[in-house]
């Protein structure tokens, strides 16, 4: 009624103005549904093209090769089967590729290169030594040498005179320079003086270098996690469980604490990762990665072990995922653990791959108990049932897939 009245106290001339406008704004509108129409229909098509070829599923691009020909090795072969050709390969780099090698490889491995590391430079050393082994004399002779040095020279003496058992004491000589002993023999000659220089003076980096990694791997804390050799598969067993997780299959593996007792980890961290290799629609092999959501990631205080789950529902990539689909792509689960030792508070981490071309996943399936009760009702957790594992029996109906 307002409106009317508005309308006819208006001037003609401003109503068809305030018409032409209307129109005009609503043609504009027209467009712009249009337009954004459009707009939302690319996106979909583009981000559905995506999801399908396996690109925007992996936060790695270098994974990605300009080829239809998927490995052939698959598993832990696979993973083995990896080259990296690094930028920088000057001899400071390889010198520091040697030591972190030293700290990470195993404790045997660690206590052959110790011992090793001087035997193999005496050696070197014993080849420099012999051009001019008669340089070189036992101490008892080398006296008698520099007590005649400024007499007439047939006062002088001899040195060695080449054999083998001259070669074993020419070896024992670098030794000794390398290790910190007297040496029975003593240079005469500038060439042997040099050469017994310089074998001492690396002699000293070599110990140093010992040192400080041995030194550092005594300071590193033990590696108390010890995984589960499979993973599990866990079926629908909803008339079973009444929580959500049992109305839906779960991949799980757990892991315990190892370490000299009491063995206690602080603000621990967990992550499973899926791993599978896809080829996209342009022909491109492609190792794709996703983070799968766990039931907990984080614990503040842990002083036995953990069973870690995936419930894998419509959300998860593994939602009816058959076995051979995932042997098919060579999956691999990838489970991390971090956290903090309790006692010297530096960082503890361990990784365990299950790959299931290698048959480490298992389905339907769930692990033995652990924990036990003795007859004095003590508790008692036995980890040599650690990867032990039971059948469990499939609802009728269930087909054999991840669902």
């Amino acid at each position: 009624m307002v409106i009317n009245q508005v309308s006819e106290s208006l001037p003609d001339p401003v109503m068809e103005h305030v018409g032409q406008v209307a129109e005009h704004v609503s043609s504009v509108a027209e467009q712009v549904a249009t337009t954004a129409g459009q707009v939302t229909e690319t996106v979909s098509s583009k981000l559905n093209d995506l999801l399908v070829d396996g690109e925007g599923e992996s936060e790695d691009e270098f994974e990605a090769y300009k080829t239809s020909d998927l490995p052939e090795l698959k598993g832990i072969a696979g993973i083995k089967n990896l080259t990296i050709l690094q930028e920088d390969q000057g001899v400071m780099t390889l010198i520091y590729d040697f030591y972190t090698y030293m700290l990470k490889s195993s404790l045997p491995e660690f206590a052959l290169a110790m011992f090793s590391a001087p035997i193999l430079l005496s050696m070197i050393f014993t080849l420099l030594y012999l051009p001019e082994f008669q340089g070189l004399a036992m101490e008892e002779t080398a006296r008698q040498f520099f007590k005649f040095a400024g007499e007439s020279k047939e006062a002088g003496v001899t040195g060695l005179e080449l054999s083998w058992a001259t070669l074993f004491e020419v070896f024992m000589f670098s030794v000794s320079l390398s290790t910190g002993l007297q040496p029975e023999l003593t240079p005469l000659s500038p060439y042997t003086l040099v050469v017994a220089n310089l074998n001492a003076l690396i002699a000293q980096l070599i110990f140093v270098f010992m040192s400080g990694a041995v030194f550092a791997r005594l300071s590193q804390p033990s590696q108390p996690i010890r995984f589960s050799n499979v993973a599990l598969v866990y079926p629908n067993m909803s008339k079973r469980r009444q929580r959500p997780e049992g109305r839906h299959k779960v991949l799980m593996a757990r892991y315990v604490l190892a370490g000299p007792q009491p063995c206690e980890l602080v603000d621990v961290k967990v992550d499973l990762t899926y791993k599978y290799n896809t080829v996209t629609s342009t022909g491109t092999f492609f190792r794709a990665t996703q983070s799968l959501k766990l039931v907990r990631t984080e614990i503040a205080y842990l002083n036995c072990g953990m069973l870690v789950r995936h419930v894998i529902d419509e959300t998860s990539p593994l939602y009816q995922r058959t076995p051979d689909m995932l042997e098919k792509e060579d999956a691999i689960f990838i489970l991390s653990v971090v956290g903090l030792e309790s006692s010297t508070m530096q960082p503890v981490f361990h990784v365990q791959h299950y790959c299931v071309y290698d048959g480490d996943v298992i389905w339907d399936a769930e692990f033995e108990d652990m924990i036990l009760i003795s007859q004095k009702n003590k508790l008692i957790m036995d980890h040599s049932k650690l990867s032990e594992w039971r059948s469990v029996q499939k609802m009728q109906g269930t087909k054999t897939n991840i669902a």
